[in-house]
């Protein structure tokens, strides 16, 4: 069960784990959000504690400056991005059958010194357009980009909610989803 972290002025820092969200509670560090709706109450001999699924801090914490639009490259990152269909031929695909390719061969870009795995130079793509463009470039190979290769428009904590299946519906003004 995953809960909201939100800072002292209800700006969200990170998704965090019941255990976490009970140690936080328990130490007065944080407190329930008003209207959240309760998750669990958790009991022990001496007290009764009701975990919702956002809490805020009692102060504020000073986050390193995250760009909410920009996050690390991941494979699993370019499949979200391009909703599981290749980039070539639209094809939808399962999560078992997504492949990573270049758009500028790895190949040329460590000839270059330039990283291939870059948001800007990755698209999700199906087996045979994936051998039918093997090391080439786009033109040589006769296919076209059907997709926008670039950053992901989504925040981090929306990603992450939605790759878990833990995105709540109360979250979502929080998030500006």
């Amino acid at each position: 069960m995953s809960i909201l972290l939100l800072n002292a002025d209800y700006r969200p820092l990170a998704i965090i784990s019941q255990r976490r969200a009970v140690s936080l509670l328990a130490g007065s560090k944080a407190e329930s959000v008003p209207d959240a709706p309760i998750l669990k109450v958790m009991r022990s001999a001496r007290a009764a504690l009701a975990l919702a699924s956002m809490i805020r801090l009692t102060y504020i914490a000073r986050a390193p400056f995250r760009d909410p639009l920009k996050r690390q490259w991941s494979s699993d990152g370019v499949f979200e991005r391009d909703g599981y269909k290749c980039g070539y031929c639209l094809t939808p695909l399962p999560r078992s059958k997504c492949t990573v390719d270049h758009i500028k061969p790895k190949s040329w870009c460590k000839r270059d010194g330039e990283n291939a795995n870059s948001w800007t130079n990755t698209v999700t793509c199906c087996a045979r357009c994936q051998a039918k463009k093997g090391d080439k470039s786009l033109h040589a190979s006769g296919l076209t980009l059907r997709v926008r290769a670039g950053h992901p428009r989504t925040s981090y904590l929306v990603w992450r909610a939605k790759k878990h299946g833990t995105l709540r519906e109360e979250w979502k003004h929080y998030l500006q989803v």
